[in-house]
């Protein structure tokens, strides 16, 4: 951040007052790395956007919310962490097809009918030594079949759970913050 930027910080969050789109590298991965959630505020959001996508390589990926008829969410656990299904974008292929395919590989079921656009997360993470930024779309999935579920292990995923409702909180404890957003997006709590 640069020298009209101010900082607040609540618990896990750090608030970021930032005046001017012009955001210097170094102390923004200060930042990512030392803390789990940051909240930007700015009069410029597409400004302040633009300046920080523009330092780091760009990931898109798409993911799923897949909820079946009992109203269970699919869950996969990777990583020491409960998520959702999701992955990266491959040449050629549209976000839609990506979440679709991406889902399908990581849990093993097909035939989930697309649904609404749930939100857009952002996240930053090393990948071969470079920091970059992941832009993930989230859809509302939902499935009817009986297919067993596999989980994908070259992609570190040991365990896939179908999640009642009522159990989300003890799922969510041990999942990155983004997840539970992409939940209070589709009207989980």
């Amino acid at each position: 951040m640069d020298d009209d930027a101010t900082q607040y910080t609540s618990d896990e969050v750090v608030f970021v007052t930032v005046d001017s789109p012009a955001i210097e590298r170094t102390k923004l991965l200060q930042k990512v790395q030392n803390t789990k959630r940051q909240v930007w505020v700015t009069d410029d959001v597409e400004a302040v956007y633009r300046a920080i996508g523009a330092q780091f390589p760009l990931i898109r990926a798409g993911g799923g919310l897949v909820e079946n008829p009992r109203s269970e969410v699919l869950m996969i656990f990777r990583r020491a962490h409960w998520d959702l299904p999701k992955g990266k974008m491959e040449c050629g292929e549209g976000i839609e097809a990506c979440a679709l395919r991406e889902v399908e590989e990581e849990t093993g079921i097909s035939g989930m009918q697309l649904g609404k656009t749930l939100l857009v997360t952002t996240h930053f993470y090393r990948m071969n030594g470079e920091w970059v930024m992941k832009e993930t779309t989230w859809y509302k999935m939902d499935y009817t079949g009986s297919q067993p579920l596999i989980p994908q292990l070259e992609e570190g995923i040991t365990a896939i759970e179908w999640v009642a409702p009522t159990h989300l909180d003890s799922y969510l404890r041990t999942a990155y913050s983004t997840i539970a957003e992409v939940f209070r997006a589709a009207g989980f709590f």
